[in-house]
């Protein structure tokens, strides 16, 4: 189990952090709430809901482009 951000997650689905939080609102994506009262999501909750997570390419790639994560070893 992985915790992220809701800026990293929203990264993560190539979703806007809107789209993140109107669907923890609706009860269609977990959040988990850490000590200090910092909103996180399981990275799989991320999966049940998006499907495939992204990540940003090696440093010099073109920017913006990215390729989903289980492409990486």
């Amino acid at each position: 189990m992985a915790f992220v951000t809701i800026t990293e997650a929203a990264k993560l689905v190539r979703r806007s952090r809107r789209t993140l939080y109107r669907d923890i609102d609706s009860g269609r994506l977990s959040k988990t709430l850490n000590r200090d009262g910092t909103a996180t999501i399981d990275t799989s909750e991320l999966l049940r809901v998006y499907g495939t997570l992204h990540k940003e390419d090696e440093p010099g790639a073109q920017p913006g482009v990215t390729s989903p994560v289980d492409d990486f070893e």
